[in-house]
């Protein structure tokens, strides 16, 4: 059985309710109204009670207190930030290889095959190596020992990555936005 939780009841339990109310509307219909106008007017008092009580976003915490007053607005919260971005200063501190097979460490490979080896002089596999560590890098040292500036620089456009990733490269790194201005351009 499938279960929703709001603030103050279940989804299952506004149903019942609901069905109830409609009994009751529909026993006592008013002469001349039908029995579906009044489950309508029923309806719409359930749901501006749903809509009164919005549902927390799951993993996020308020930052104002609740006080119910009029008038209170509730905050919004922002969204999660999942992954730490890491960027480094100057793309000079990037020393990684720039040619030849790389088999990068599990943890920045870990959904293809173990083992696997990515020839960099191959666009398609040089491509395919920096998303994955674009995707799973988590500290300073596994962007700056796994990657090469020249050749990031080379595959910048053709990168495909979050958003978010992207505009925080490109801000710290103008050249990387220039490479995609001149990469959508060709």
């Amino acid at each position: 059985m499938w279960r929703a939780y709001t603030r103050s009841a279940t989804i299952e339990s506004m149903i019942r309710e609901m069905m109830l109310l409609n009994r009751r509307a529909v026993g006592s219909a008013r002469p001349g109204r039908s029995p579906l106008s009044s489950f309508r007017a029923v309806w719409s008092r359930l749901s501006a009670w749903t809509r009164a009580r919005p549902l927390p976003f799951s993993g996020m915490r308020e930052t104002t207190a609740r006080t119910g007053a009029p008038g209170t607005s509730h905050p919004v919260p922002k969204p999660r930030q999942l992954r730490p971005i890491v960027v480094p200063a100057s793309l000079d501190e990037l020393h990684g290889p720039s040619c030849g097979l790389v088999t990068p460490p599990r943890r920045l490979w870990w959904s293809g095959e173990e083992g696997a080896a990515f020839d960099l002089n191959n666009p398609v596999q040089a491509v395919e190596l920096y998303e994955a560590i674009f995707d799973a890098a988590r500290t300073y040292s596994d962007i700056t020992d796994h990657l090469d500036a020249d050749l990031l620089i080379e595959l910048w456009p053709d990168l495909g990555m979050r958003r978010a990733t992207r505009e925080a490269w490109e801000a710290a790194h103008p050249i990387l936005a220039a490479a995609t201005a001149s990469g959508h351009a060709a």
